[in-house]
């Protein structure tokens, strides 16, 4: 009887010696992510698109030195903090020119980012978003907006001490007000859509 044992005791062996294989391989690949962390230290997330020609700003009274902006920031914010601010002045593939792109933060990830398109028209953009999930908003007696369910579900990126965690945008709130489309674009679900619909309302009525 004893010999029909001996392979499975020598299958057993084989398994383990992979295992340790394994193990040692997710070991090394764990060490050499941290080197390669300490060396190439990311320090500033990417919260906005980077152009040449893009002018990056922290006060928001700077802006009209740059642009002729007659927008308004929110005033409720439900805790977000003004993190970065980006103008335009050559457009991109996504942006109008002169668009007015700002970043707010909360507990240490990306809550919303507002962007100010001059020229931009909801009709249009309702085009762009093609067959998405969308429902019409009343923010206003005379302004009507537009939420756009873009994902259901996001990555996301986790904080660290030089880092802001990121997710990807799940909704989009468009309205135009002042000659521009406004866009208030939700990180995660770390904006429900009450909030954004009175972000959007005190920007109208600041």
């Amino acid at each position: 009887m004893l010999p029909k044992f001996l392979p499975n005791l020598k299958d057993n062996k084989s398994n383990l010696r992979l295992g340790l294989i394994l193990f040692g391989i997710v070991i090394v690949t764990a060490g050499l992510l941290r080197f390669s962390e300490w060396l190439f230290p990311v320090s500033d997330p990417i919260l906005l698109p980077e152009e040449e020609s893009m002018i990056r700003l922290t006060d928001p009274n700077d802006i009209s030195k740059y642009v002729d902006w007659s927008g308004q920031l929110p005033k409720k914010m439900f805790g977000g903090e003004l993190q970065v601010i980006g103008i335009y002045p050559q457009g991109t593939a996504a942006f109008s020119k002169n668009t007015v792109a700002i970043v707010f933060i909360k507990n240490g990830y990306r809550f919303v980012e507002v962007n100010y398109q001059p020229e931009k028209k909801l009709e249009t953009e309702r085009i762009f978003y093609g067959s998405l999930p969308t429902q019409e908003i009343t923010l206003t007696d005379s302004i009507k907006g537009l939420l756009v369910n873009v994902l259901e579900k996001s990555y996301c990126k986790k904080p660290s001490e030089d880092t802001i965690g990121m997710c990807q945008i799940t909704k989009v709130l468009m309205f135009e007000n002042n000659d521009s489309l406004v866009m208030i674009s939700a990180d995660g679900k770390h904006a429900s859509d009450g909030e954004l619909i009175e972000m959007a309302r005190s920007i109208i009525n600041p």
